[in-house]
């Protein structure tokens, strides 16, 4: 009896282990040559490897935990101190570090702690005091020398179609330790004539130490179909970087297919009465071009039109994706209905459906009152039958 007991406890403690899990990345943050003053933006990823939506605590530890700061990904302007993560899942984050103007030259070590948030059992009061944790260790050089370097470490350029841009793709790292802008300038050729040129500096790119795509566009409005030449040079505070003449093709107006699809239509928040809902629809551009794209929909109630929608018309670059964002008001509870489709290059995408259901106001308060009030008489009869029959 005693080892089944014991068996039992060792159980319980092993399970909340077993429901949590961490893991983070990298492990290790290196900024070099840091400038008093200047900002670095760095990405962490927190993984959840337990079996559970957790909650994580962040912060900093050492002599750098006041220039810390976390962002989600997709909110840069609001810094958070705590994340939710899904079961099995991941978040990428990113750590604003800010270096004091009056920071001594010199190194500073610290440490970023990522640790789970123990949770309250609401049904039964009890609390899980199991923390697990992750940290990444962090190491700031500051200088007082301002770095203004960089490296492009790829060009390349895309075919397209008459009265479609030209895209230019630069890979550019700012290896120095202040904002760069690099000067870009392209000159155009069909065979040994100069049709065209553009020049483009006003693209700033952080010290990250990573790869940053910049893109230009030239107008082919007024070009004829054939082959080109681009001489492309890359320079950085009058230092040029790297030259390259790249070959392409304008190609007749058609050539390129067009094709999408409407993936999903989402409602953002819960629709209530009164209030303006947002719609979300979701375009894939398949196509090997890109294309504008319009969502409209319908919007039914008891098999009744009532309203439409239609959103802004967007850019959709080939093999990308756009949320095409329309808005409706409910003005009465019940179920609706959306049946919408994306319009893009004079094409339309099957019909997508989304129901969804508003609740009602007072008339809902009433009936589900009711309800209860006819529950609670219930249990009242079903208490006396049984002190009758007593």
């Amino acid at each position: 009896m005693k080892k089944i007991i014991a068996l039992l406890i060792l159980t319980v403690m092993v399970q909340p282990v077993l429901a949590i899990g961490i893991g983070i990345s990298p492990s290790e943050i290196n900024i070099n040559n840091g400038l008093k003053g200047a900002e670095y933006e760095k990405s962490l990823v927190i993984f959840n490897t337990g079996q559970e939506k957790t909650n994580f605590s962040l912060s900093a530890e050492g002599n750098i935990s006041d220039w810390v700061r976390f962002y989600k990904s997709d909110n840069l302007s609001s810094n958070i101190t705590s994340i939710s993560i899904p079961k099995e899942d991941k978040v990428s984050l990113v750590v604003v570090f800010r270096v004091p103007n009056d920071a001594a030259n010199g190194n500073y070590s610290g440490i970023l702690d990522v640790n789970s948030v123990p949770s309250t059992n609401a049904s039964q009061g009890s609390q899980s005091h199991m923390i697990v944790g992750a940290s990444s260790h962090v190491m700031i050089n500051v200088t007082g020398d301002q770095i203004l370097q960089g490296e492009v470490t790829g060009i390349s350029i895309e075919d397209t179609e008459v009265n479609y841009p030209l895209k230019t793709n630069i890979l550019f790292k700012n290896s120095g330790n202040v904002v760069a802008s690099p000067k870009i300038e392209s000159h155009f050729f069909r065979g040994d004539e100069e049709v065209g040129s553009l020049i483009n500096e006003s693209v700033g790119i952080k010290p990250t130490g990573v790869n940053e795509k910049i893109v230009t566009e030239w107008d082919t409005h007024g070009q004829v179909p054939g082959n080109y030449t681009s001489n492309v040079v890359v320079s950085l505070n009058g230092q040029i970087l790297k030259s390259d003449n790249i070959s392409f093709t304008i190609y007749p107006t058609g050539t390129f297919s067009r094709q999408g699809n409407l993936t999903d239509i989402l409602i953002d928040g819960e629709p209530e009465v009164d209030k303006v809902s947002k719609i979300m629809a979701y375009f894939n551009n398949t196509g090997e071009i890109e294309t504008s794209a319009k969502f409209t929909g319908e919007v039914y109630k008891d098999g009744n039109l009532l309203d439409t929608i239609t959103s802004d018309e967007l850019t959709v670059g080939k093999y990308k994706q756009a949320v095409l964002v329309g808005y409706f008001k409910p003005t009465s509870p019940g179920e609706y209905l959306i049946k919408g489709k994306v319009v893009y290059s004079g094409k339309e995408t099957p019909v997508n459906e989304v129901s969804f259901k508003v609740p009602g106001g007072f008339s809902s308060l009433l009936i589900g009152g009711a309800a209860a009030i006819f529950l609670i008489l219930a249990l009242l009869g079903v208490v006396l039958k049984k002190k009758k029959s007593n």
